[in-house]
């Protein structure tokens, strides 16, 4: 792609069958992208019209600003995202989700912190969280984000200490995250076999690594509300199985918290097995 430090950050980009809300997130970000901001995008696979419609929304931008990687197979989010990463030279790299929005000048408040808080090895923020299905796409999304009707806005530990007691909540809200490409590498990446919970697992290497964590406390995404999905028991269980797997290296997860993880898990599979009634 480029060369070692051409740039500062790049913006991992993952999308698989995304036809419907792509547009909606490139849009909100694209005007982002300078020299020191990059995109790099992925279709994993698509069979819809998700392709096509990245081409398009990014035919407006400077070709040296972005990538796209069209893969003939699907590999899912965690090998994906080690794929991104790989991709990737800038000293910063951070995700958005594609059904996701992007507050306006997300990506260069979140530059502009990393840059001034040499420390921190990763960052997030909040979240406002919205109705999958509220607000329609459109070419020109600045007269459109009046329209976004928050559901609530989802707040998390400022602080590395907080974040750190935290952990086992999953205190980070991935498709907001920057981190050091430094970082994620020195914790040898994602799990490229889990489909699920990859980010989860991440955090808890990252602090193994004595990586040090931050949330800025502001929104910096829309985050659209999933409609229910099948989930099964086997779904849910596996965040335990990740925070049981770490339960001697990290002091956050003792016994009881382990068992709390679990209660919640049997929780979220009757929630959503009622959801889809």
């Amino acid at each position: 792609m480029q060369n070692e430090n051409t740039h500062l950050m790049d913006i991992h980009l993952l999308a698989y069958n995304e036809e419907k809300y792509i547009s909606q997130c490139i849009e909100s970000f694209k005007s982002q992208l300078n020299e020191n901001i990059h995109l790099v995008v992925l279709n994993d696979n698509s069979t819809d019209s998700t392709l096509y419609l990245i081409k398009k929304n990014l035919k407006s931008v400077n070709k040296d600003f972005y990538k796209i990687i069209n893969l003939k197979k699907n590999i899912g989010r965690g090998a994906g995202r080690n794929l991104l990463a790989s991709k990737s030279r800038a000293k910063y790299m951070a995700t958005i989700d594609a059904d996701d929005i992007c507050y306006p000048n997300r990506f260069k408040k979140q530059l502009e912190f990393m840059s001034n808080n040499d420390e921190i090895d990763l960052s997030g923020g909040y979240a406002d969280l919205f109705e999958k299905e509220n607000f329609l796409q459109c070419e020109d999304l600045s007269k459109s984000y009046s329209n976004i009707k928050v559901v609530k806005r989802i707040r998390k530990p400022i602080s590395h200490n907080n974040i750190v007691k935290n952990l086992w909540l999953n205190p980070l809200i991935n498709p907001t995250i920057c981190i050091k490409r430094s970082a994620l590498l020195k914790a040898n990446n994602y799990d490229p076999n889990l489909r699920t919970g990859q980010d989860y697992d991440l955090w808890f290497r990252l602090y193994i690594n004595n990586s040090k964590f931050a949330n800025l406390p502001i929104p910096l995404i829309y985050y659209r509300k999933s409609s229910p999905k099948k989930y099964n028991y086997k779904d849910y269980i596996l965040t335990y199985k990740i925070a049981k797997s770490y339960r001697l290296q990290i002091p956050c997860l003792n016994r009881f918290t382990l068992l709390l993880i679990y209660l919640r898990c049997l929780y979220k599979t009757i929630y959503a097995s009622k959801k889809l009634k």
